[in-house]
């Protein structure tokens, strides 16, 4: 849930920058020609100020050409009305975990999955449990969106640890986000390769509990 007194003071010294400080501002930058400086001193108050805004944002904007799902995820959940999110599945009807998991269910069988991050990254970075859904001639993916909000639960880009609660800065709305398609024993060959990270770990990482070949469970 979104802190309100929180944004609202956001809010107001935001106003203040825009009313009092510009004006100032023009008045130093013709006076004295600190055109260098009050640039500086602005760009900087407002980085400050917007500083988990700007992260989000950036998470979205560079997500979107990396990992879509997860860009498309993150978005609907600040920005969305609530409603379900249909992800495309072009990826995911490759994902080798899910390949994995369709393999060994039967049809009608419902099963929910977790994972480590560098298993799948893409897939890990959009949907992290998820539940899959074997029907005759289709399997459906879902999961229910909704953040951390204890500040617990970290999600690492890169080399940096970045709390899953850091997006509630906005105005967030829970949801369902879902795929499906189709699929035949072809489907079960045409495996998206890991990338040089997830060949490391999956070379190195001895299968434990939260290997996403132990970390499930079936649900009716």
């Amino acid at each position: 849930m979104i802190n309100k007194p929180k944004i609202i003071v956001q809010n107001v010294l935001l106003i203040i920058l825009i009313v009092f400080l510009v004006p100032i501002g023009l008045i130093f930058m013709w006076k004295w020609k600190l055109w260098n400086t009050y640039f500086k001193i602005g760009i900087t108050t407002l980085i400050i100020i917007f500083i988990r805004q700007i992260l989000v944002i950036n998470i979205i904007f560079y997500g979107l050409f990396i990992y879509p799902e997860a860009s498309s995820i993150v978005s609907h959940y600040c920005f969305g009305n609530g409603s379900d999110l249909i992800l495309k599945n072009n990826y995911l009807k490759r994902s080798r975990v899910i390949i994995h998991h369709l393999k060994e269910m039967k049809v009608g069988e419902k099963r929910k999955i977790g994972m480590h991050q560098l298993e799948d990254c893409r897939l890990s970075f959009a949907l992290n449990p998820l539940t899959i859904i074997k029907n005759k001639n289709s399997t459906v993916i879902e999961q229910y969106i909704k953040f951390d909000t204890s500040g617990k639960t970290i999600t690492w880009i890169g080399p940096i640890p970045m709390p899953d609660n850091i997006v509630h800065v906005f105005n967030c709305t829970p949801y369902l986000a879902k795929t499906e398609f189709s699929y035949n024993q072809n489907t079960y060959l045409d495996i998206d390769p890991p990338n040089l990270l997830e060949s490391n770990f999956i070379k190195n990482h001895k299968l434990c509990k939260s290997c996403s070949q132990n970390n499930f469970r079936n649900i009716k």
